[in-house]
């Protein structure tokens, strides 16, 4: 259960993290979360990329219905009171794909309210752009939100991409990825800050050429804001920021061909 995290009625945001090649054990029955189960906790993950990670155990060698990267159940009745048990799981801008049970093809996400004395609750939100490429809802779990992209984000090799001191080893998005620019914002969890790094410690281009620019142009062109830039959905995002980058480039050279002209 939890092949990397098992959250027990706690809360846990994951950001900027890349998980892959976790395995989560059942023996007898199913695996439970090849990356994470959530029981009764909240849970968000959000700018991250769960890919690759791996089920075992009897129930998993037919690719059960309980098998998958992250496992959010409901379950019981709550420890303290006795009343109902919820689970909640938020996805933000992330890729989460490429289960491998045993055998069979297993879920990404499974969202799941297995009912005690009272009738629990669990619940999905997808939020801004998401790539899930098998998801289920069992018992009465709820899901809302934009639902998740199902198509192949052309993830390459876990490998060191950055040269930051603070660089972590990402799944980086093909050049043809459905993940480019399909996040809605390139902002924090409070929907106010902005994203300066991805998860190799890289600064943000088009922020960067935006704030150094100088003042005359940044007032006769538009540069684009942090509420209308887009980012890629997962952990690596420099490729969205660098096509914008090299469209500020572009812009202001012809700016400034048009003054010097005049």
């Amino acid at each position: 259960m939890g092949g990397a995290i098992f959250n027990h009625t706690g809360t846990v945001v994951l950001r900027n993290v890349t998980a892959t090649g976790n395995t989560a054990s059942g023996y007898g029955g199913s695996g439970l979360g090849a990356v994470i189960f959530n029981l009764n906790g909240a849970v968000t993950v959000e700018f991250s990329t769960l890919a690759g990670n791996f089920l075992s155990g009897n129930a998993a060698n037919t690719g059960g219905p309980e098998d998958a990267t992250v496992y959010s159940l409901a379950y019981g009745n709550n420890l303290l009171d006795g009343t109902l048990s919820m689970a909640s799981l938020t996805v933000r801008n992330s890729i989460i794909r490429g289960t491998h049970p045993d055998s069979g093809s297993g879920n990404d996400v499974l969202i799941n309210a297995k009912n005690g004395a009272h009738t629990n609750a669990a619940s999905v939100v997808y939020v801004g752009k998401n790539l899930v490429q098998f998801s289920a809802n069992l018992g009465n779990a709820t899901q809302t939100g934009s639902a998740p992209l199902t198509t192949d984000p052309l993830l390459g090799p876990l490998h060191m991409y950055g040269d930051s001191p603070l660089a972590m080893p990402t799944l980086a998005i093909g050049a043809n990825s459905p993940a480019t620019d399909a996040a809605t914002d390139c902002l924090e969890s409070d929907g106010v800050t902005t994203l300066t790094t991805d998860a190799r410690g890289a600064p943000d281009l088009s922020r960067a050429i935006a704030t150094s620019a100088p003042s005359s142009i940044r007032a006769t062109i538009s540069l684009p804001t942090a509420s209308s830039r887009r980012c890629d959905a997962g952990t690596q995002r420099r490729a969205a920021s660098m096509r914008c980058a090299v469209d500020l480039r572009r812009i202001v050279s012809r700016y400034l061909h048009r003054r010097m002209r005049c």
